[in-house]
């Protein structure tokens, strides 16, 4: 999780967060993340945190600081409360009657999908322990060009006793790449032999509420050359598809609460998978 401005910073958090350490061991680790970063840069840094009470420097040890702790913890705690709880429920998607929708606007795939997540995220409160969440995406690049977002998403969905359910209507080997991320129980992947869309239409069934994206045209075409184009996942294909999800297009990102709409959705995805 990143916390601060300087990359450096969040990293020496990260490793902080396992316990303390001696001073000269985390130096070690920080070198080893970031070839080039010298010991003064480290303790430079060291004692910035120190003097912000973020970190306890004493007789050689480095450890978070304990105050500091319960107070990221509270604020996080209120965070939670007041944009997870029932207050967000007030001028959010939470707040949609039943044959309501909501339209929403993005620049280009990246921002489209991190306002995406916080939608699934917000969601998954409405849903019972066992519920599944049915998903189609023409690619999952996601999971390629973003996967410490995407996995996080999905750790969160596997704590909450939930399964997310993903249908890719490809046979490209990068698509079959992404299965590793997949357990078979609280995320199962289905490469299915057909498109049921428009190959620039994702769908995201969550309860009775439907998430659906529409890519620009443009942009879904680039990436749809690249999962053609690749087999391997190599550092050309990633700067490419890296590239291809920050053009500028037309992004549209639909919410809406409707019932027989999000039974017809998930019947139509449920038939390609294997339930336990």
């Amino acid at each position: 999780m990143e916390l601060f401005n300087s990359a450096i910073e969040n990293e020496i958090i990260n490793i902080l967060k396992e316990g303390g350490i001696r001073t000269v061991d985390l130096i070690q680790k920080i070198k080893k993340q970031r070839l080039g970063t010298s010991k003064q840069a480290v303790y430079r840094i060291l004692r910035k945190l120190n003097r912000r009470e973020i970190i306890i420097l004493a007789r050689g040890n480095v450890s978070l600081n304990s105050f500091w702790i319960k107070r990221t913890e509270e604020f996080f705690k209120d965070a939670r409360d007041n944009y997870l709880g029932i207050k967000d429920r007030i001028n959010t998607v939470l707040s949609l009657e039943e044959g309501d929708r909501v339209e929403y606007f993005f620049k280009n795939p990246t921002l489209t999908d991190v306002f995406w997540n916080d939608t699934v995220v917000k969601l998954l409160s409405l849903l019972k322990k066992g519920e599944n969440i049915y998903v189609y995406n023409p690619h999952d690049w996601f999971l390629l060009a973003r996967p410490e977002t995407e996995t996080q998403l999905m750790r969160l969905i596997k704590s909450k006793g939930l399964s997310w359910l993903v249908a890719v209507p490809s046979k490209c080997k990068l698509d079959a790449l992404i299965q590793k991320f997949f357990d078979g129980k609280s995320g199962r992947y289905s490469m299915i032999p057909k498109p049921l869309f428009k190959n620039n239409h994702y769908i995201n069934v969550v309860g009775e509420y439907i998430i659906e994206v529409f890519l620009d045209k443009g942009v879904s075409e680039t990436i749809e050359q690249i999962y053609r184009k690749y087999d391997t996942y190599s550092d050309e294909a990633a700067e490419e598809l890296h590239h291809v999800i920050s053009l500028k297009g037309k992004n549209k990102l639909v919410v809406s609460h409707n019932k027989r709409k999000a039974q017809k959705l998930r019947a139509t995805l449920k038939r390609h998978f294997v339930l336990i």
